[in-house]
């Protein structure tokens, strides 16, 4: 992956400031698909740390593998050092810190990621992952810069997905589904719906859970409500309803 690929979700390219507060306001609707993004398979999960002991741990590592390993073992121990310590800050709600430790991590693997072990790989996209849901629950700002990013970021989590496991797997779905909610805030609903439809095709012939189905159906008749597909939209809604009432209420 190139770096200048990296660099846009954390600064300002002209796809960001093209879009201004005159073009989301000529969009023909904005939808909520959720109140936050969601996540499809486990991969996307890390178990709970302790925030001070990787922190002690990350600043010895820092010492120590410089002359104990050689560059390639320090790169994978450090970066996944720094991934850890970027999730956990980011479950405690300390956005801006978890965005500094996953753009080391980032740095770390982004030449060699196409050529990284399955582990690494997984992690490399969990962390475009996280960086979209940092920017998906990030207030909005005028520019809905932050909603730009989250699209940034889930656009390259999804091609690097579809790179590295395929176009069947339920962490590709994930990737459509939140691509797609971001595409709904922002009012390109067409392209919301495209997605949904492609994160349905995964997810009827590999899905972990009924719920995470039933979630696409919802987000989808939504979509089409506001398109004003009635008839799509009353299939749709009655797809989720065979699955389950819960979420329709």
């Amino acid at each position: 992956m190139a770096l200048e690929n990296l660099n846009r979700i954390e600064e300002s390219p002209l796809s960001v400031k093209s879009m201004s507060t005159a073009s989301l306001e000529s969009s023909p609707s904005v939808v909520s698909l959720g109140s936050r993004p969601i996540s499809f398979s486990m991969e996307d999960h890390m178990p709970p740390i302790d925030i001070a002991q990787v922190k002690l741990s990350y600043k010895s590592a820092m010492q120590l593998l410089v002359t104990k390993f050689s560059k390639e073992e320090q790169s994978t121990e450090l970066f996944e050092m720094a991934t850890r310590l970027g999730r956990e800050l980011q479950r405690s709600g300390r956005d801006e810190e978890a965005l500094a430790y996953f753009r080391k991590a980032l740095f770390m693997k982004n030449k060699t990621i196409t050529e990284e072990p399955r582990r690494v790989q997984k992690m490399f996209a969990g962390i475009l992952f996280d960086i979209g849901v940092i920017h998906a629950r990030a207030k909005r700002h005028v520019d809905n810069l932050n909603q730009v990013k989250a699209l940034q970021a889930f656009q390259m989590c999804l091609d690097f997905r579809l790179l590295v496991f395929g176009t069947d797997h339920p962490t590709v779905a994930s990737a459509f589904f939140n691509l797609a909610s971001v595409h709904a805030t922002l009012g390109d609903l067409e392209s919301a719906e495209n997605l949904l439809l492609e994160a349905l095709a995964i997810l009827q012939f590999n899905c972990p859970q009924k719920s995470h189905l039933r979630h696409v159906w919802i987000a989808l008749g939504k979509v089409q409500k506001s398109l004003g597909e009635v008839a799509e939209s009353k299939s749709s809604l009655e797809e989720a309803s065979s699955l389950g009432t819960d979420f329709l209420s």
